[in-house]
């Protein structure tokens, strides 16, 4: 081999390794991307669910409520009765289905039901089975959820964990 073939023949290894490299870099990038997006997936995946235990895993029942000015009224008011016992309840499911129970009486005599989403942290998208949207709020007290605040005609319930 003369002195020319053998600088070509060493600058092909030489492109050859390189090209070699260029692979295992782009590889290795498209590797790491991959993880990372994995990754933040896993997470967004794990804190929507763990919103959602925070969500099924209890009964919530009315706790107080307030009118349009921010004063807590008692819910015989919001009803306009003389009835005391109030026992309005809202469960969640983790299939994305919600019943909520808001008048006097037993749960027979006004149980409404839907379906919810996340439309964002601190708020829930409802769409009651007759077609009715709304949101709820979410409170949170060191990142669990502690209360719901329903909107129930100029009034806003609160709800909390049983």
């Amino acid at each position: 081999m003369d002195k020319k073939s053998m600088r070509r023949e060493e600058r092909r290894e030489e492109f050859l390794k390189r090209k070699k490299r260029k692979k295992v870099v782009c590889y290795s990038v498209a590797a790491v991307i991959i993880l990372i997006a994995v990754t933040l997936f896993t997470i967004w995946f794990c804190l929507k669910n763990s919103k959602i235990s925070q969500l099924c895993n209890y009964s919530w029942v009315c706790s107080s409520a307030e009118n349009a000015s921010g004063d807590e009224v008692e819910l015989s008011e919001i009803y306009r009765t003389n009835s005391t016992s109030y026992q309005g309840s809202l469960t969640f499911n983790d299939d994305g289905t919600f019943s909520l129970w808001l008048t006097p009486g037993s749960p027979d005599d006004g149980t409404h039901s839907g379906k919810y989403k996340f439309s964002s942290d601190s708020e829930l998208d409802i769409t009651f089975d007759e077609g009715t949207h709304t949101s709820f709020k979410l409170i949170y007290k060191n990142n669990i959820i502690s209360n719901i605040i329903v909107k129930y005609q100029d009034y806003d319930i609160t709800f909390k964990k049983q």
